[in-house]
């Protein structure tokens, strides 16, 4: 198959099987030194989303540097959201995380919310990654905006679990604010929804 056809179909098996995407981009390596530049950065931003979703963790930004400006020049927004996203993600397991979050927020203000066409569930996941640095700087306020920002576009994804388990993670957010009546008002809306939504086994978790 061609670099082209595996790129594509590593693109394809992403969401599902991220492990197996990885290993297909690993297997067309070689061939990226004489690729012509738009396929090289297209294979290293499809790696390193690879990478993340498969927990690997990053050891260098070197390369999503390079990825980041190439999009800047010639991406659309859904390509320069996620390269900025993924730039975050080095920065974040490099525990550089005043870094992270300015890259969580460029992706951010990159992302074209209005378009019909918008990747919601990446700007999900960049609130969400927002959110887990936030709570572990015990900045809870912002944590439980970002966990709202992430649950509502997550909705616009239509992917409704996250959508609630976003909401879910907030609620230790107003434990440690010791705003318990927030707290357990928002558990119990969270457990209704999992409820509605067929998911018994979290709400359970929830509880």
């Amino acid at each position: 198959a061609s670099v082209d056809a595996v790129i594509a179909c590593a693109d394809s098996l992403m969401a599902s099987r991220p492990d197996s995407s990885l290993h297909l981009l690993d297997s067309v390596e070689a061939q990226m030194a004489d690729a012509p530049k738009s396929v090289r950065m297209r294979y290293q931003l499809l790696r390193h989303k690879a990478m993340n979703k498969a927990y690997v963790t990053f050891t260098s930004d070197s390369v999503m540097n390079e990825v980041v400006e190439y999009y800047d020049n010639k991406g659309d927004a859904n390509d320069q959201l996620l390269a900025h996203y993924l730039l975050g993600c080095v920065y974040r397991d490099l525990d550089q995380v005043p870094h992270a979050v300015d890259c969580y927020q460029d992706a951010i203000a990159k992302a074209d919310t209005a378009s019909a066409d918008c990747d919601y569930l990446t700007v999900s996941c960049v609130y969400s990654q927002m959110a887990w640095l936030f709570h572990q700087q015990l900045l809870l306020s912002e944590e439980i905006t970002a966990r709202n920002n992430a649950s509502s576009y997550a909705l616009r994804a239509n992917k409704i679990f996250y959508a609630i388990y976003n909401r879910d993670l907030s609620v230790s957010a107003f434990i440690l604010q010791n705003n318990n009546d927030s707290a357990v008002a928002l558990l119990q809306k969270v457990q209704k929804q999992y409820r509605e939504n067929g998911y018994k086994q979290e709400e359970l978790l929830s509880s």
